[in-house]
């Protein structure tokens, strides 16, 4: 998402139409967008957007430090996936040099 998106979605809110942020409130709206695990990946901008709107940077601020444990944990399920595939790779190379 965009912030020009984001924006888009907060001035459809009522009471919202003239609405504007800064690049720096922008940049933490859309770390929580992508990591809070509150926020679905179907209808994940309008949520953000109202969020944003009802509650303000206080809200986005205090869901921050979740959104980046979400976001290491997915960090480390991709690590584990990698070595997982390195492994089965391995396991593999093996099965070939048996039966070659």
């Amino acid at each position: 998402m965009t912030k020009a998106e984001f924006v888009g979605f907060l001035r459809r809110i009522p009471g919202h139409e003239m609405a504007e942020i800064s690049q720096e409130e922008y940049t933490r709206i859309e770390y929580v967008y992508m990591f809070h695990p509150a926020i679905p990946d179907v209808g994940g901008k309008d949520v953000i957007a109202h969020i944003y709107a009802y509650g303000g940077m206080i809200v986005i601020r205090d869901m921050f430090p979740r959104a980046q444990k979400a976001d290491e944990a997915e960090q480390k399920i991709r690590a584990i996936r990698k070595d997982i595939e390195g492994m089965e790779k391995m396991i593999a190379d093996l099965m070939a040099e048996i039966c070659a």
